[in-house]
């Protein structure tokens, strides 16, 4: 899913998009995995409970969600 501020009215690094995205999702932070290449986003993310990963593009992105268990290369899906 994804939450982009011109609909939400609510900007990253604010605490209050996060916790929207949290409140808006009615499950527990920590199954919420985010990834961005703010640095800032994700310490803020993590701040409420996500688990956040900052990475650079799509193999450093890829190379996260094998590393967590997430994306299998061989079902082409996560």
């Amino acid at each position: 899913m994804h939450f982009p501020s011109h609909l939400t009215g609510r900007l990253k690094p604010d605490l209050e998009a996060f916790a929207y995205v949290v409140e808006c999702l009615d499950i527990r932070p920590e199954r919420i995995v985010f990834f961005d290449d703010n640095l800032l986003n994700v310490e803020v993310a993590r701040s409420v409970g996500m688990r956040a990963y900052r990475v650079r593009g799509v193999d450093e992105t890829i190379a996260t969600l094998r590393a967590l268990q997430l994306y299998d290369a061989d079902a082409g899906a996560c």
